[in-house]
């Protein structure tokens, strides 16, 4: 009777990212005509959160009304007020 051999897996690592910057978040690429007023009431239903996009895009966005074609943004969680 030949035993199979059981796999080993003492080598495998794995790493799960959990940090602030990365959990509960997602992206979106802005499309043409898309403002970050635009994208906020999309995700988060209303207008005025844009000041938490652009909060959270300062490094991408150089200005809180403006989003170019094939950026990437972050989308942060929001609380609503």
């Amino acid at each position: 009777m030949i035993r199979d051999k059981k796999p080993d897996f003492s080598g495998v690592t794995s790493r799960v990212d959990t940090s602030a910057d990365t959990v509960g978040r997602s992206t979106y690429t802005a499309q043409r005509g898309d403002t970050p007023s635009a994208i906020a009431k999309q995700h988060y239903d209303e207008a005025k959160a844009r000041d938490i996009l652009f909060a959270a895009n300062r490094d991408v966005l150089d200005d809180p009304d403006r989003v170019q074609p094939g950026q990437t943004v972050r989308i942060p969680p929001y609380a609503r007020r």
